[in-house]
């Protein structure tokens, strides 16, 4: 109803045109969104313990870390129904993925191509249906954007790429440094899914007295 403070005429956003409050998706960009799918942006700086959640897509815009370190008390989990993925924009100028470049034109901020250089996640990942990936891999700045580090866990149904390489050596995307936090071994963050259990679990159980007839 229009009356529904939440109520919104249609999407609130032209996807089309590139219109996001919060600069996603940018002008030119190759990758495209939906508000009305759920999808989550997220990067910054934990304190605490923390389960973020969506509907669709978790869209990881830069580095997301912990405030006391892989070693301290902070916890992250993300959980997505289809993709968590690495924010990779990319514009082209035409079809040629030749012609596409990592783009630097951000609304309001800095340019952030090197924002884009070595980003580090540090979370306990799962995809329930897709990949943990880097949008656009395979186009964009050609082994310019450094190295992927993942500090945490990372479950999905298919493995999902980051990069491509020629002869050993990086091409498109990212290479890979990924490490275990131990501590996922004995820790959970919070209302985290089991990946490998089912979806449901007892939340209260009783015990029932037999009717008398079958006694």
């Amino acid at each position: 109803m229009a009356s529904d403070p939440n109520y919104t005429n249609g999407c609130p956003y032209n996807v089309n045109g590139h219109a996001h409050p919060l600069g996603m998706p940018i002008a030119s960009d190759v990758n495209t969104y939906n508000c009305r799918y759920g999808d989550v942006f997220v990067e910054g700086t934990l304190s605490g313990q923390r389960t973020i959640a969506s509907e669709n897509n978790i869209d990881i815009t830069w580095n997301l870390t912990y405030k006391n370190g892989v070693g301290g008390s902070d916890l992250l989990g993300l959980v997505a129904n289809n993709y968590v993925e690495l924010y990779h924009p990319v514009s082209c100028t035409s079809g040629n993925s030749s012609s596409c470049n990592l783009n630097a034109s951000f609304p309001n901020e800095t340019p952030r191509s090197t924002k884009f250089q070595n980003p580090t996640i540090q979370a306990a990942i799962l995809s329930v249906n897709h990949s943990f990936w880097v949008q656009r891999y395979d186009v964009g700045a050609a082994s310019g954007v450094g190295t992927l580090h993942i500090d945490g866990a990372i479950a999905q149904r298919y493995r999902g790429p980051v990069g491509t390489t020629s002869s050993g050596t990086p091409n498109t995307g990212y290479v890979k440094q990924y490490v275990y936090d131990q501590r996922l071994k004995y820790l959970s963050p919070p209302k985290f899914l089991d990946p490998v259990a089912s979806s449901w679990g007892v939340a209260t159980w009783a015990e029932n007295k037999v009717p008398v007839a079958y006694r």
